[in-house]
């Protein structure tokens, strides 16, 4: 509608109302002068009582039979006894009359009309008609109804989900603390080493691998990758970067960026083979050699960029479980493979003083990959994270369906998504369980790594550690923080589109009912 078109009618609604309320105070008079005038015909009616009582005394007296009189006696009666046929009633309340607004059928007209009724009324029709319209009771309550209605409310979690949460991270956290320990001693990592190996054989054999007699070992399958899988990048022992930067055999995988497993080596791994360059961290620097001209597969960019993914995935499967020369001499060595994801990015951090060494946080993780704190071992680290994963979603599943009695659908254990379309959904309880339950983990984690390591090795202290929690507990007390304040905005200003849509949809089922009544 017009918005002019709505403010005229509001302004008419207001004269309307003036008039309704003249017509109750009309009313209330009229209720008045009718109470008053029952007052007065019943003090009548006692009065006549009194009357007639003490005349039919008087007649029993005087032995008079009041039904044998005449009628010209019965005058005369009355006109001794002064007794008057009504009393003139003498009204003392005002009746005000309601002024009515003659119109035709025309909308200008009637609105002309309005206006002259308002301004011989006084009544003001330049501000908002619709807020005087309302009383302050009215106000209150539609406000109350605005703001259960249309304001985001803070779904809370009740103690049994924080218990629950608690629960399922002390679980996780001592079968973490049993059964992953460090990568010297874990039973998680010698099985997630051999399940490696196993794999890198059954994609040797998928590339066409046919191992002969006596080449049955893991070396040769990882040699037969790293033939069809050669990459630029592959420094190991060259003089320069051995001088620069310390590399070797045993880490050269995890200073070389493209190595890196995760969309950090993708990056530098297709730019290094468009390039011809290596690109390495160093305790906090960035350094770039020159390599030799590498010769990538496509007739179009984008062919080459997708020739230099493939190229980057084969090499990094081709150096997950250590080099062709090392496993080949040593098969029951597992060899150093390549970093865990994201794990290089500490190299970039040249500062810090740990241990009795006085390591800065870039050498640091430089020995803790070393000492085998790879993406094997981070493989490992994954499983105490995915049981804590799979108890607190199929807990919250669970309590919210048979103790909360909602629907299954409403309680898919699926977090962000959710959220993000509806602050109030369950989706919310979930993420706090979550972060609550991987607290709960990186704490027995941190007392676990803490008494192994007797509270004075720190490159142990932080081999005890499950890498692969901590960023789990990191990336969801980031992602609680920001819907967090998600939640304490919403909850504080009025959902407009929310109203908008509510509002349409009441016009419409009330303009339909109209056409229906006609």
């Amino acid at each position: 509608m017009d918005s002019e078109l709505l403010k005229n009618a509001g302004r008419a609604m207001k004269v309307q109302q003036n008039q309704v309320m003249s017509a109750e105070e009309q009313a209330s008079q009229v209720k008045m002068v009718m109470s008053e005038l029952q007052k007065i015909n019943d003090a009548n009616i006692d009065r006549l009582d009194m009357l007639i009582a003490q005349a039919e005394t008087l007649c029993d007296m005087q032995g008079v039979n009041i039904g044998n009189l005449s009628l010209a006696e019965k005058i005369e009666g009355q006109k001794r006894a002064g007794v008057k046929i009504y009393e003139p009633f003498e009204e003392n309340v005002i009746i005000r009359r309601t002024d009515t607004i003659d119109f035709s059928s025309d909308w200008r007209d009637y609105m002309c009309a309005v206006n002259d009724y308002a301004s011989n009324h006084s009544i003001n029709l330049v501000t908002d008609p619709y807020e005087s319209l309302l009383s302050q009771l009215q106000k209150d309550v539609l406000m109350k109804r605005v703001k259960e209605d249309y304001y985001a409310s803070k779904p809370s979690m009740d103690k049994y989900d924080y218990i629950i949460a608690a629960a399922c991270g002390v679980f996780a956290g001592l079968i973490d603390s049993i059964f992953l320990g460090s990568p010297s001693n874990s039973v998680l990592g010698g099985w997630t080493n051999e399940m490696t190996d196993k794999a890198i054989i059954r994609i040797a054999k998928m590339h066409g691998w046919k191992p002969q007699a006596g080449e049955g070992t893991i070396g040769n399958a990882i040699a037969k990758l790293e033939g069809i899988y050669k990459v630029n990048y592959d420094q190991g022992t060259g003089k320069a970067a051995g001088e620069l930067l310390g590399m070797s055999l045993s880490n050269h995988h995890f200073k070389s960026l493209s190595h890196a497993p995760d969309v950090i080596g993708m990056i530098f791994s297709i730019m290094d083979q468009f390039c011809n360059t290596s690109h390495f961290l160093d305790n906090g620097r960035l350094i770039v050699f020159d390599t030799e001209a590498s010769q990538l597969v496509g007739s179009n960019p984008i062919a080459k960029v997708f020739a230099g993914f493939v190229n980057w995935l084969g090499h990094c499967l081709s150096d997950i479980a250590g080099s062709s020369g090392n496993r080949s001499k040593n098969p029951q060595l597992y060899g150093s493979g390549i970093s865990i994801p994201f794990f290089e990015i500490f190299q970039g951090i040249g500062i810090g003083d740990i241990g009795e060494d006085n390591l800065t946080i870039a050498d640091t993780a430089v020995k803790m990959f070393e000492q085998g704190y790879e993406a094997r071992f981070g493989m490992a680290m994954s499983v105490p994270v995915l049981i804590n994963e799979f108890l607190v979603r199929v807990c919250f599943m669970v309590k919210r369906h048979f103790f909360h009695k909602e629907p299954w659908m409403k309680c898919i254990p699926i977090v962000l998504l959710r959220e993000l379309k509806d602050s109030e959904s369950n989706a919310v309880i979930l993420r706090r369980m979550l972060l609550a339950s991987y607290g709960a983990m990186c704490l027995v984690d941190f007392g676990d790594a803490a008494i192994r390591s007797k509270g004075v090795n720190g490159i142990a202290f932080l081999l005890h550690l499950n890498f692969k929690a901590w960023k789990k507990l990191a990336l969801n007390i980031a992602i609680s923080g920001v819907m967090e304040l998600r939640l304490n905005y919403e909850a504080n200003h009025l959902n407009v589109t929310k109203m908008d849509k509510d509002l349409v949809d009441e016009w419409n089922r009330l303009y339909m009912r109209s056409n229906y009544c006609k």
